[in-house]
């Protein structure tokens, strides 16, 4: 997640794993700072539990759900 490869992928959504019973470590800040100011919408698995990406395979519509 350099600025070298968001700059180059411009995503739009960026999925973060974290905050789990296993004490995984927040991401860090630097991370998220790029991320927000490449104008990706943010989803951590902290905040909104688990996330659900689908990707058909005929290249349609990506589909995001969270489960809050």
């Amino acid at each position: 997640s350099s600025q070298a490869f968001l700059d180059v992928t411009r995503p739009q959504i960026a999925v973060i794993s974290f905050g789990n019973a296993r004490g995984t470590q927040t991401p860090d800040r630097d991370t998220l700072d790029r991320l927000r100011r490449s104008a990706a919408q943010v989803l951590t698995t902290a905040e909104m539990g688990t996330v659900t990406v689908e990707a058909p395979p005929d290249g349609s519509r990506v589909r995001v759900s969270t489960a809050s």
